[in-house]
C-alpha cells in the first residue's frame, strides 16, 4: 500500500492526463502517422513558428487519397512550393520582464523529389527536439508504402525578410532530408536522414538578453529492419544516430551525440492489432568530459491499431532507467506514450497526444527533465474552401536537480500552456491561404523564465 501511495504521488501529474486521454479512448481510436501537426503549438520542435505548417486536411478530393499530406497537385517525380508568413507577437524575446513587440515576415521555399513519382508526402523523420535523447520527440514507427520501395530528397529554409525585435536575429535555417523504404515479402527496411540549421526559440536554454540566440545544427539518422514470421510473430531493430553542435562557446556544454538502439518483439492479435515489447539503449555522449553523460535503459509493453479506416492509435507504457556514467547516480522513472488519430467524419478529426518522458537538460547545474505532455487537435472542414482547427497543449518540465538562479535556490518547475485557433482559405488546389492566434502562458516557479505572448500569423502557399 505505500508503494502505491509513493508511486501516486510522484507521478499523479500524468496519471491524470493519462486518465483524460482515456476518456477518448476506445477500441477504434488513434493515431495516423501521416497526419502533420501544427508546429506552432510546441516550442521544442526544431521546426519553429514561422514554419507554421498546414494541420488542414485539405480539399474533399485529397482527403479522398490514402494519405492526409501531398505533394503539389499530381503524382510527379518533382515538387516545389513558395510560401509567405507573416508573424506579429507582443513578447518576441518570451520575456518575463523585457516584452517587445515585433512583425516579422518570412519566405519559405521547399523542394522534393520523389522516386518513384508520388502525390503523398514520404514519411519524414517527423518531430525532433535538441532535448530529446536520440532527437526524437515521440516514437517513429515503420513507414506505410504501397510500392515496392519509395525514395525522397527534400530542401526547406525559412528566410526572414522584414522585422523589427527579431526572435530568430535574422537567422536562416535549413532543413535537408532524405530516405528510402523497401518493402520485401516478409520484411521491410526503412532509412532516413535529416540535417538542420537553426535556432533554439527564445527564452529557452541559458539565452540571458535580446542579443542571445542559440543557433546550433544537428543531425538525424535512422535505419531500422522488420522482419514478420508466417505465424503473427514479428520483430524489429532500429538504430538512430542524433549529433548536436552549437555555434556560440556558452553552449558548449550542451554538445552531444547520441546513438539509440531499440529491438521490438512484436505478435499480432488480429489482422489490424498488434501488441510489442520493446528494448531501447540511448547512449548519450556529451563533446567535453561532462557529468551529464549517461545510459538510458527503456522497456516497454504496448499495443498499436488500426482498425477502421477512421482510426489509429498507440498506447504504450513502461519503466525507464538514467545511469549517469561519471557520478554513479541513477534514476527510476515511469515513462508512457499514447497518440489518438480519429476521423469522425471526412470533414471532422481529432488527434490527442499523452506523454511522460526524461529530456535532456538545458539548463546548468541539472541533471535532467522530466516531461508529462498534452496536446489535442481539432480540425474541422466547414466548407468546400475553409477549414478550421483548434488546439491545445500543456507540457509540465520539473528539472532534476537544484538550481541557484537570480538570488533563488530550488528545484525548477514550469508549466506551459498553449491554445491556437486558424483557418485556411483554398484558392485553388495550387494555392491555400491561412490565418491564425496562438496564446503561449509559461509558470515557472523560477519568475525569471516566466512569461505570457500573443502571437498572430497569417500564410499564403502556392506549391508545383
Amino acid at each position: 500500500m505505500r508503494f502505491g501511495a509513493d508511486f501516486f504521488k510522484k507521478n499523479k501529474q500524468f496519471l491524470i492526463l493519462i486518465f483524460i486521454s482515456s476518456l477518448f479512448l476506445s477500441p477504434s481510436t488513434v493515431l495516423s502517422e501521416q497526419h502533420h501537426h501544427n508546429e506552432v503549438l510546441l516550442s521544442t520542435n526544431e521546426t519553429n513558428v514561422y514554419s507554421t505548417e498546414k494541420s488542414f486536411q485539405g480539399s474533399e478530393e485529397e482527403k479522398a487519397r490514402p494519405s492526409w499530406d501531398l505533394l503539389g497537385t499530381k503524382g510527379k517525380y518533382f515538387h516545389a512550393s513558395l510560401a509567405l508568413t507573416g508573424v506579429y507577437t507582443d513578447n518576441a524575446f518570451n520575456s518575463s520582464d523585457n516584452k517587445k513587440s515585433d512583425f516579422s515576415t518570412y519566405l519559405t521555399p521547399e523542394i522534393w523529389l520523389t522516386m518513384p513519382r508520388s502525390f503523398e508526402q514520404p514519411s519524414d523523420i517527423g518531430h525532433t527536439s535538441s532535448r530529446s535523447p536520440g532527437g526524437l520527440t515521440l516514437s517513429r514507427f515503420t513507414p506505410s508504402i504501397k510500392r515496392k520501395y519509395q525514395s525522397y530528397l527534400m530542401y526547406s529554409a525559412d528566410i526572414p525578410l522584414t522585422s523589427q525585435n527579431s526572435p530568430s536575429d535574422e537567422t536562416i535555417a535549413h532543413t535537408f532530408g532524405g530516405g528510402i523504404d523497401y518493402r520485401g515479402n516478409r520484411h521491410y527496411i526503412d532509412v532516413a536522414d535529416r540535417y538542420y540549421i537553426g535556432y533554439e526559440d527564445r527564452g529557452t536554454g541559458i539565452d540571458t538578453g535580446p542579443a542571445d540566440v542559440d543557433r546550433y545544427h544537428s543531425n538525424l539518422f535512422i535505419a531500422g529492419i522488420t522482419y514478420n514470421t508466417p505465424h503473427r510473430l514479428g520483430f524489429r531493430f532500429t538504430y538512430s544516430n542524433y549529433r548536436l553542435d552549437y555555434d556560440d562557446d556558452q553552449n558548449t556544454i550542451r554538445e552531444r551525440t547520441d546513438n539509440v538502439y531499440s529491438g521490438y518483439v512484436l505478435y499480432k492479435l488480429r489482422p489490424r492489432t498488434v501488441t510489442f515489447f520493446q528494448y531501447a539503449f540511448a547512449d548519450i555522449q556529451y563533446d567535453e568530459n561532462s557529468p551529464l553523460d549517461s545510459y538510458e535503459h527503456h522497456f516497454f509493453g504496448g499495443v498499436r491499431w488500426d482498425m477502421t479506416a477512421k482510426s489509429k492509435g498507440l498506447l504504450k507504457a513502461g519503466y525507464g532507467i538514467k545511469d549517469f556514467k561519471n557520478t554513479n547516480e541513477k534514476t527510476n522513472n515511469f515513462i508512457a506514450e499514447a497518440r489518438i488519430d480519429y476521423r469522425f467524419t471526412p470533414k471532422t478529426s481529432l488527434l490527442l497526444k499523452v506523454y511522460r518522458k526524461t529530456n535532456e537538460t538545458d539548463i546548468p547545474q541539472t541533471n535532467y527533465i522530466m516531461s508529462d505532455g498534452l496536446e489535442a487537435e481539432y480540425q474541422q472542414m466547414l466548407t468546400a474552401r475553409i477549414t478550421g482547427l483548434l488546439n491545445l497543449a500543456y507540457i509540465h518540465d520539473r528539472y532534476d536537480g537544484t538550481l541557484t538562479f537570480g538570488g533563488q535556490t530550488g528545484e525548477r518547475e514550469d508549466d506551459l500552456y498553449q491554445a491556437g485557433a486558424g483557418l485556411q482559405y483554398e484558392f485553388r488546389r495550387w494555392l491555400k491561404a491561412q490565418v491564425g492566434y496562438v496564446y503561449t502562458d509559461r509558470q515557472s516557479n523560477f519568475s525569471f523564465f516566466s512569461y505570457m505572448s500573443n502571437t498572430l500569423y497569417f500564410r499564403i502557399k502556392g506549391s508545383l
